[in-house]
């Protein structure tokens, strides 16, 4: 399993006061280019509030226990967090940045299934049910996550069994939401699928253009091949639509960026 050197533990974040402190010395002028915009010192806050998040209702004190035992730690852009085949031994939850799922062939072919976006946890059903990950764990960009240790969280059910009620509805929730999504790819047109795709992305990475323009910059490293790789198409059947979608002022497209401009005609083309 690959991984950067740039490490901190969640219980020191609140004492750091500049990113250089906590930087591996030979690496500290590298990795600091690549750090989130998000400080160190507000990791274990943003890690509560996106506990609270996944687990509602669950007690303080038990939270408050994950937290202490979660280690955070900042990627580069596309380190393998966790390879296909592997046991996971923590939960994984986006501090900043973004987290890739995908699936590949012997061939080199990878096809993206999501991009995990801040405040979400993930790999919770390797760590219940202890079967190896069925997927490729990869960070795109930069990226601070949170692993919140396997033999930690499954103590917590093990202490107050209530608290699985939640697990299960999440887990239920994200198994709905596969379905739903299974079913509407067997039915829309390829059109649809990039609209509902460019929709899905703005609702969790979207934010207000800092230029005072009016629009919504989808702020996530998006290029044609990632969006490809999103709808296992070709980049040239992307950058058709792509460039439709333009014309008709729906979409802007930048180097690595796309910006909505008419949410309302993306909801009509995403309909089936």
């Amino acid at each position: 399993m690959a991984m950067s050197v740039v490490q901190l533990e969640s219980h020191d974040a609140e004492n750091i006061e500049n990113v250089d402190n906590f930087l591996d010395k030979t690496e500290s002028k590298r990795a600091s280019a690549y750090v989130e915009e998000i400080h160190p010192r507000n990791w274990r806050r943003i890690l509560a509030e996106s506990l609270r998040k996944n687990f509602p209702g669950w007690p303080d004190a038990t939270l408050e226990v994950l937290c202490a035992a979660a280690r955070m730690q900042s990627h580069f852009d596309s380190t393998l967090i966790y390879a296909k085949g592997e046991i996971g031994a923590s939960l994984l939850l986006v501090i900043s940045g973004s987290l890739e799922l995908s699936i590949g062939n012997v061939e080199g072919k990878r096809v993206v299934m999501n991009y995990i976006p801040p405040m979400e946890i993930s790999n919770i059903v390797p760590v219940m049910d202890g079967a190896p990950i069925a997927h490729d764990y990869r960070t795109h960009g930069k990226t601070v996550l949170a692993y919140i240790p396997k033999t930690i969280f499954l103590q917590q059910l093990v202490n107050s069994p209530q608290l699985m009620s939640s697990v299960v509805t999440m887990l239920c929730q994200r198994n709905r939401q596969l379905q739903d999504y299974a079913s509407y790819l067997s039915l829309a047109s390829f059109r649809s699928k990039l609209a509902a795709r460019l929709l899905y992305l703005g609702g969790k990475y979207g934010r207000t253009r800092q230029d005072g323009q009016n629009g919504i910059d989808i702020d996530i490293k998006l290029s044609q091949e990632n969006l490809a790789s999103l709808l296992v198409a070709s980049r040239q059947s992307i950058g058709k639509e792509l460039r439709w979608l333009a014309e008709k002022n729906i979409v802007a497209i930048e180097y690595n960026k796309v910006t909505i401009f008419d949410w309302q005609a993306l909801e009509r083309l995403s309909a089936v």
